[in-house]
């Protein structure tokens, strides 16, 4: 038979494992003023937005975040025309031994440039502010795995402005390993057309220092483990 301390060490082993072939986790964050309080330091984001939705002119597509001293300039961007209410796959794709960095809307490249980290998050953040539109950005994919239960985001244009963007955020990455960011993006709209970023999504890409908490099932196995070797001790002294 057994004893309860073997028992102890396979689970908090078992545990430990899980746990680590899930280092990723998912959350949400409300608003601008919540994600800027978690402090983070941009490595660079990609985004889609309205732009003038047209071939020329105001770009719809870019890189940016890259230079600190001015987070707004783009270190890449296009033009690309959206259809109202029409989904799009899209594709950020981090090389590690390079810093390459490509985005690509239905399969096509359309950004790329190079980044260095380090980074540790990405938010998926999206924005609406007109009345009658909205974003959504969902089945979401990390890596080929699927985020379940936190792989959408959506925001409602002409509400109060802090229900006019949402962020889901990804936790557990590093600049050092690669990664492939997937999902679908669809930007609706009614009378008002909305331009610029006043309807978009931005994959915002960063570092953000962490309060390192253990996770219940370790709370829990490590406690096993130390109720075991209680057990043995006072079994010794029978």
């Amino acid at each position: 038979m057994k004893s309860i301390f073997t028992i102890a060490v396979a689970t908090a082993s078992f545990f430990a494992t899980s746990l680590a072939a899930n280092a990723a986790s998912f959350s949400k964050v409300a608003d601008d003023n919540l994600f800027n309080d978690l402090k983070p330091d941009l490595a660079f984001v990609a985004e889609g937005r309205m732009g003038n939705n047209a071939m020329n002119g105001t770009h719809e597509l870019n890189f940016h975040g890259a230079n600190p001293s001015n987070e707004s300039q783009t270190q890449d961007e296009t033009n690309f025309v959206w259809s109202n209410g029409e989904t799009y796959d899209f594709e950020l794709r981090y090389t590690a031994s390079s810093g390459l960095t490509k985005f690509f809307i239905n399969e096509v490249e359309q950004l790329s440039d190079n980044f260095s980290g380090p980074f540790s998050d990405i938010f998926i953040r999206t924005r609406a502010t007109k009345d009658g539109s909205s974003i959504n950005v969902n089945n979401i994919f990390l890596n080929g795995e699927f985020l379940d239960g936190a792989s959408s985001t959506v925001a409602e244009g002409g509400g109060a402005w802090a229900d006019s963007m949402d962020y889901l955020r990804i936790t557990g990455l590093s600049a050092d390993e690669d990664f492939t960011l997937t999902g679908q993006s669809t930007m609706s709209w009614g009378d008002i057309v909305p331009n610029n970023s006043h309807l978009a999504f931005q994959i915002k890409v960063a570092d953000v220092e962490s309060v390192s908490t253990p996770e219940p099932t370790v709370i829990f196995a490590l406690g096993l483990a130390s109720a075991g070797m209680a057990l043995l001790r006072r079994r010794s002294r029978i």
